[in-house]
């Protein structure tokens, strides 16, 4: 995990001992490195040149560790194995299907709705002085 396309104007980093101006990047583990993104060759690590800037680094490397481990809790908290199990519980479309047609269908019978009544004595609204 990193943070790319940072940009320095030479002051705030060395590499070998001379100034670097130039695209960064900033490495989970690793801090401030060479180039605009982390790639699988090797590349240089940037030496800040002042505390302020190692602890600027330090403080992005903490957000980056914060953000990998809220990643990392989300993806164990995501029952992917239960719903397997439940889907395996389940019954397939087509058995459930085939039972339906099995049964009987409902008689189409209409059904009455209870009527709403009220309170004798009482008014239905209106004034209230």
């Amino acid at each position: 995990m990193t943070i790319d396309n940072l940009t320095t104007d030479g002051s705030e980093f060395t590499v070998d001992g001379k100034r670097y101006a130039g695209k960064y990047h900033v490495h989970i583990y690793s801090g401030a490195m060479v180039g605009a993104q982390h790639t699988s060759e090797p590349h240089k690590k940037l030496t800040p040149s002042s505390d302020v800037v190692a602890k600027r680094i330090r403080s992005l490397q903490q957000r980056l560790q914060d953000l990998e481990s809220r990643k990392n809790k989300i993806q164990s908290t995501r029952p992917a194995a239960r719903r397997q199990v439940s889907r395996r519980s389940q019954p397939s479309r087509a058995a459930v299907t085939r039972r339906s047609s099995r049964q009987s269908q409902p008689s189409r019978t209409s059904v009455r709705r209870p009527s709403i009544r009220r309170s004798p004595g009482r008014s239905s609204g209106g004034g209230g002085y």
